[in-house]
């Protein structure tokens, strides 16, 4: 089985769980990834960690940081291991993303669904535009570029929800309608609409009766959920 090795950086690195290639991810997807840039490399993470923007074996400045990487509790971490209420090391069992340039190792993603071929397309389709754009506008266009892109997810996520506001009030519309002349003709006393199920079953000599609270779409709401339609 193929396994990718992490190279040595300054001085050799502890002992590590290396990544089997068509195991631990996906072949096409390790090669692909030293396509755009045979400087990334995935790493195991066992623990939760924080990291700076660049990392080493060391302590202290951009040279040596504030995290570095380091062999604790058996494992090998790239960062400050975050810890639960208890003092026990917090657990992220993910592999990331991780590019070797020449002050130390700088983190690039965490893959988020290893087996799903759609969701590691969409990571190597972002790492190539990053890398594309960044190569050929720099890194402030690449920043500038990327910064659009999330305004522009976020005005549509506000215009999504404004239609489905409009959607919901026009589909309510008759509802709201009686609960207001209810209102102007004085029926403001709080009510909750209930509904009578009658239950029984083979050979039973009388029926139970049970009262429950109707639901939305029973009532006439409409949620937009579509679940309860």
């Amino acid at each position: 089985m193929s396994e990718v090795v992490l190279p040595k950086v300054k001085r050799p690195l502890t002992s590590y769980k290396k990544c089997g290639l068509g195991v631990d991810l996906p072949s096409w997807f390790v090669h692909d990834l030293w396509a755009i840039d045979p400087k990334l490399y995935p790493v195991w993470h066992e623990f939760d960690v924080l990291w700076d923007m660049v990392i080493n074996e060391g302590l202290g400045t951009t040279e040596e940081p504030r995290y570095p990487i380091q062999f604790k509790h058996g494992h090998l971490s790239f960062g400050f291991i975050l810890t639960l209420g208890d003092g026990s090391p917090k657990k992220d069992r993910s592999w990331h993303i991780w590019r070797l340039s020449d002050p130390g190792w700088s983190h690039v993603v965490k893959i988020q669904d290893r087996k799903n071929p759609e969701y590691l397309k969409y990571v190597l389709d972002r790492l190539y535009f990053h890398a594309i754009y960044d190569g050929k506008y720099g890194r402030f266009a690449l920043n500038k570029k990327i910064f659009e892109q999330q305004e522009n997810a976020r005005q549509k996520a506000i215009q999504d929800r404004l239609e489905q506001q409009n959607l919901l009030d026009k589909e309510n519309r008759a509802v709201w309608r009686e609960v207001l002349d209810n209102f102007l003709s004085g029926k403001i006393a709080p009510q909750v609409a209930q509904k009578d199920i009658i239950v029984s079953y083979p050979g039973q000599s009388n029926r139970s009766r049970i009262t429950r609270p109707m639901t939305d779409k029973e009532i006439g709401l409409y949620t937009g959920d579509k679940d309860n339609e």
